[in-house]
């Protein structure tokens, strides 16, 4: 039986998801309580690593020591310190969920999901009272007319939604209450409204790959889920196209913008520069040298820590989905669970093609869910 995880720890990490998304400076109060957590964690000696563990550390250790390596390199010392912090931090975040999850299994799983969907819920209903002014308009929530909420991007914001729209439809899968299907449309429309094109693909890919691999619902039982997800979507797109204006935002979003060629440019000038610089610019420095940001993750970490940052973060993504799988063959009630992660992962994989994700606090939170072990690992 795994052992019980300690009410105080359990709060305090739970209020530290449920801040989530709350991001629109640093340090945010996710920071400030995700290092409450690891203190507490620390002091209680309550953390344990396995074996299946220790490649995703080996990773993470790797593109710490390719931040460091590269620092010597930077242009911008004050920059490239910071960046190089956040991205520690993160890791040091990775360390301790992975950890308290390596002793109390499903009960940090449990909590950190919970957390995670409540919250992403909130903000979904609240972003389309905001967009659809059914409630007062701030604009600091708003960026040109797109929802980004308590974040500082709606390229961020859409991105967040995307677990929780998952796992609102492995929660009804399993129970078949119609609340759940609710919560699935709103997470989408709040999806939608955060008008990231990145985001929408996100979401997709996301939405197909747990379709395809999850096992709760098989056969024609999930040929009836799909059909009634995609009409149920048809209509909810219909209503806001003809009654909320809607369709001139959408249809101008899915075209190509006049900053997309500017963009794909930079990206590539990124790539040269990483190629001509085996050991990276130094963190951070991508927004130093270029007019803007590569808007590619795996640009500017090639760019900005060179070749072993590049291989180790892929190697690490590659690993984590990977890891999940894996858990999701020998879970029973949680395989689903371990379905849904993969994907998401897999989903954000495809979204950082277009946006640089290092930093996004909810991917470091999904990729410590992936490699939390199944209790069986807990008797070797």
């Amino acid at each position: 039986m795994a052992e019980r995880l300690p009410s105080s720890l359990q709060w305090v990490l739970f209020l530290a998801v449920l801040l989530s998304s709350i991001v629109m400076f640093e340090p945010a109060p996710t920071d400030v309580m995700m290092c409450i957590v690891t203190v507490m964690a620390v002091v209680y000696g309550v953390l344990r690593y396995s074996a299946s563990q220790s490649f995703g550390v080996f990773c993470i250790l790797l593109l710490l020591l390719a931040n460091i390596l590269s620092l010597f390199f930077v242009q911008n010392t004050k920059v490239g310190l910071f960046y190089f912090i956040v991205t520690l931090y993160l890791s040091v975040m990775w360390f301790g969920i992975v950890g308290l999850g390596g002793r109390y299994f499903e009960k940090v799983l449990n909590t950190i999901i919970e957390a995670y969907v409540f919250t992403a819920i909130i903000c979904a209903i609240l972003g389309l009272a905001v967009y659809f002014q059914i409630i007062p308009i701030v604009n600091d929530w708003l960026l040109f007319g797109r929802v980004k909420l308590f974040f500082k991007d709606p390229n961020v914001y859409g991105p967040f939604l995307v677990l929780p729209t998952i796992y609102a439809i492995v929660r009804f899968e399993q129970t078949k209450r119609f609340i759940w299907l609710c919560c699935f449309f709103v997470l989408v429309s709040g999806v939608t409204i955060s008008f990231s094109r990145a985001a929408w693909l996100n979401l997709v890919i996301s939405i197909v790959i747990y379709l395809i691999f999850a096992k709760q619902r098989e056969g024609i039982n999930r040929i009836k889920l799909v059909i009634g997800i995609a009409v149920i979507s048809i209509i909810l797109l219909i209503f806001y196209t003809q009654f909320t204006g809607l369709d001139d935002q959408l249809s101008d979003r899915m075209s190509l913008q006049h900053y997309d060629n500017d963009r794909f440019a930079m990206q590539k000038e990124a790539l040269i520069t990483g190629l001509k610089n085996p050991t990276g610019i130094g963190p951070g420095q991508s927004e130093i040298i270029f007019p803007f940001a590569p808007h590619n993750l795996y640009a500017r970490i090639l760019t900005e820590n060179g070749f072993l940052g590049f291989i180790s973060f892929c190697a690490f993504l590659i690993a984590s989905i990977i890891k999940g799988f894996q858990s999701s063959r020998q879970l029973g009630n949680y395989s689903s669970y371990y379905v849904m992660i993969s994907a998401v992962i897999i989903g954000h994989v495809a979204n950082s093609l277009f946006i640089d994700s290092l930093h996004w606090r909810h991917l470091w939170l999904i990729l410590s869910l992936a490699w939390i072990p199944i209790r069986l690992e807990k008797k070797g």
